[in-house]
């Protein structure tokens, strides 16, 4: 097909429903961005000891809320449920701290 039968360019314009999607996506994203901040307050309004507790407490509830009532666990937390929450903030602690400058000038003078 000749070039010059082809349509002309389309500036596209902005319009009252494309406006509203993007307020949308900014504000999802403004949420998506403030879940790494709770981390860093829970570990600073908490001890050690007490954030895997803490932490073992609110994903049972919630796992509890998802299950029906003969197969939700009750009684006293475990020893292995504490295990895993404290490996999991290991882990997330490792994940944040890995990415600051301050860990990479540390590597950069231990070797």
């Amino acid at each position: 097909m000749d070039p010059s039968q082809w349509p002309v360019s389309i500036t596209p314009q902005s319009s009252e429903e494309t406006r509203a999607e993007t307020k949308v996506t900014k504000e999802v994203l403004a949420v998506a961005q403030t879940t790494t901040k709770v981390f860093g307050e829970i570990l600073e309004k908490l001890s050690l000891w007490k954030t895997p507790r803490v932490s073992v407490w609110v994903r049972r509830f919630l796992s509890n809320c998802r299950k029906p009532k003969p197969n939700q666990r009750k009684g006293p937390i475990s020893t292995e449920e504490i295990d895993d929450q404290r490996s999991w903030w290991i882990k997330k602690v490792q994940a944040y701290v890995g990415c600051t400058e301050q860990f990479e000038t540390d590597i950069k003078y231990s070797t």
